[in-house]
């Protein structure tokens, strides 16, 4: 008995390994079934909702896009023919489907012919040195085949044709930008795209149209007074003479000769210290032209707002007429006292250089008849 219970125990468990193998078993085949009962139920769902997308709601807006583009691209190449057909101003670069085709053809010509060691002729070797046949491979199949590309950098050029395709993807990858972006993101891949081209292009994007138009009417809508907008007639706050411009309603004084914009200065001016005079003008000019603008302005100066407390603190009462020629007169006056009256220190100065000019006559005139001072 002692010697059959090891053989017992060794049988037990080689079958329990047994057991332990086919339960893994089934359950790797019960995973793979898994796995591929969800792979079926994924691909049928995706058939369904393709389905739905082709026959439903969806067919209908997919038929309304390839509607629009088709109208789009028709629209572009009638442009772009009437583009081409100005003689002076055509564009080298650009290139129909026709000249496209011959190109091609006498750069296959001239490529067979240097295979062949061949002498090329000389109007084809000019061809050989831009272009060359490659076969491009485009994303999901679009743009592939042979198409001429530039030496040296192998950038594409393709035909005005096949131009709507590329500017198309371009615009939606770009996020509807305009002509300059565009062309910026065109020309790292494409040889022969112009701006002149994008533009003809964006003219007939729809979605562009109502965002410019929609950001026009935002613009509008944020300035909530039109007077704003308006120029300022300085002359209403300045006087300006050739030297000095002085303001109307303060002791403010700016040299004509200073560096900056001087309306820049002149406008801070009257925003800081001249608010009420600044929203009493505008409002006379809206009235003036029939306009429609509220009493309460709630324009803000550029250091974050004054009260009108303030401003009437700082604004100082005009002068009359007699007493602006007062002053007038008594500034004449100083300047002319200041320009004929020398102060003391020019009298010593012109003495002094006066008393060394008669010695170095002096010395000139004893020198001429050899006499020694």
């Amino acid at each position: 008995m002692n010697a059959i219970q090891p053989s017992g125990r060794m049988e037990n468990v080689e079958i329990s390994k047994k057991c332990t193998n086919l339960v893994v078993i089934v359950n790797k085949t019960g995973r793979k079934s898994r796995e591929n009962n969800s792979k079926k139920e994924n691909e049928q769902n995706e058939l369904e909702l393709n389905f739905l997308e082709n026959f439903g709601v969806g067919a209908q807006k997919n038929a309304q896009k390839s509607a629009y583009i088709r109208e789009w691209h028709d629209k572009y190449l009638a442009d772009m023919e009437k583009v081409l057909g100005q003689k002076r101003t055509q564009p080298r670069n650009l290139l129909t489907e026709q000249k496209y085709k011959s190109l091609m053809e006498k750069v296959k010509l001239a490529e067979s012919i240097r295979k062949m060691n061949g002498q090329v002729p000389k109007h084809l070797k000019s061809i050989l040195k831009k272009y060359r046949i490659a076969l491009v491979n485009g994303p999901s199949g679009e743009m592939a085949g042979n198409y001429l590309v530039e030496n040296g950098t192998g950038r594409i050029i393709v035909s005005v044709t096949h131009l709507f395709n590329v500017l198309h993807k371009y615009h939606l990858l770009t996020g509807h930008r305009r002509s300059i972006s565009m062309f910026n993101a065109v020309k790292k891949e494409y040889a022969n795209i112009t701006v002149e081209s994008i533009i003809t292009f964006l003219s007939g994007c729809q979605e562009c149209k109502t965002g410019i138009k929609n950001e026009r009417r935002m613009a509008t809508l944020v300035k909530s007074y039109a007077h704003k907008t308006r120029r300022i007639d300085y002359s209403q706050f300045y006087r300006f003479g050739l030297d000095v411009i002085e303001c109307r309603h303060c002791a403010y004084r700016r040299q004509t000769n200073s560096a900056g914009k001087p309306t820049n200065a002149l406008r801070s001016h009257l925003k800081k210290y001249h608010m009420n005079v600044l929203k009493r003008y505008r409002i006379a000019i809206m009235e003036r032209d029939g306009g429609h603008s509220k009493t309460e302005d709630e324009e803000s100066d550029q250091n974050g707002g004054r009260d009108d407390d303030e401003d009437n603190q700082r604004i100082m009462p005009m002068p009359t007429e007699d007493e602006e020629s007062d002053q007038n007169g008594e500034r004449d006056d100083d300047e002319d006292n200041q320009r004929t009256m020398p102060t003391e220190e020019g009298t010593e100065h012109k003495t002094a250089e006066a008393a060394a000019q008669t010695r170095n006559d002096q010395f000139r005139s004893a020198k001429s008849l050899n006499i020694t001072c």
